[in-house]
């Protein structure tokens, strides 16, 4: 995934949403951590990756309270 690193002009959220839909779900979450969508990165790894370890760690690395609230929701 060091592809998605490397690019910047391109319109990440909506790009992540096609990730979700294509399912690339481990690409939707880089793409959504790289723009700072943290909500929508943590909710792929709750919804669709269904990994509630992973979550908690985002959560705890990030300290945002909205993305404490989608994993404790969990």
């Amino acid at each position: 995934m060091d592809y998605i690193s490397r690019l910047n002009n391109f319109g990440g959220p909506a790009i992540g949403d096609v990730a979700v839909h294509a399912p690339l779900n481990e690409e939707a979450f880089a793409i959504f951590k790289k723009f700072n969508l943290n909500v929508r990165a943590v909710n792929v790894l709750l919804d669709n990756l269904r990994s509630i370890e992973r979550a908690v760690e985002f959560a705890f690395r990030v300290e945002e309270d909205a993305v404490w609230i989608h994993s404790v929701k969990a």
